[in-house]
């Protein structure tokens, strides 16, 4: 219902959700983050709580994202800037003989209102102390407005 809610609110355009309540450690589970305490009307004390929101969500690939990436990685703009202009079946195959199988990588999706808009790949995996994005796609579409 709390996730529900602030979809909502997402939808109607805020960026942050805030709400008082004397419940401490369960607004927290939901992203929610103590600000202040305050006294209520009725003299209690109560917390202001804060989350802000983004409309992004991140999915380990599978390989039924594969027709997703595809299309992805064949925008003309995209292809120009990582300077490969892969084939369907080049695109399937990397995936399927390296990014699936090296242990020193993960590759996620974007996501955005249940829709693919992006991939990420994080390596560095097997280092301790040591990750970083070794590759970030967004579709053109989505380009501009904050995502990376």
């Amino acid at each position: 219902m709390i996730e529900t809610a602030v979809r909502y609110v997402w939808k109607l355009g805020f960026d942050s959700v805030y709400l008082f309540s004397d419940h401490i450690g369960l607004y927290e589970k939901y992203g929610f983050s103590a600000i202040d305490k305050y006294s209520t009307p009725w003299g209690e004390q109560e917390t202001l709580f804060r989350r802000t929101m983004s409309p992004l969500s991140f999915r380990k690939m599978q390989k039924s994202d594969l027709v997703s990436l595809t299309q992805l990685l064949l925008i003309p703009s995209i292809a120009k800037s990582l300077h490969w202009h892969p084939s369907p079946d080049e695109i399937r195959d990397t995936y399927e003989n390296y990014w699936s199988r090296d242990p020193d990588e993960a590759n996620y999706m974007v996501i955005l209102d249940d829709a693919p808009i992006g991939w990420v790949k994080l390596n560095g995996l097997m280092e301790k102390g040591t990750l970083w994005i070794s590759m970030l796609v967004i579709h053109p579409d989505h380009q501009g407005k904050h995502y990376g």
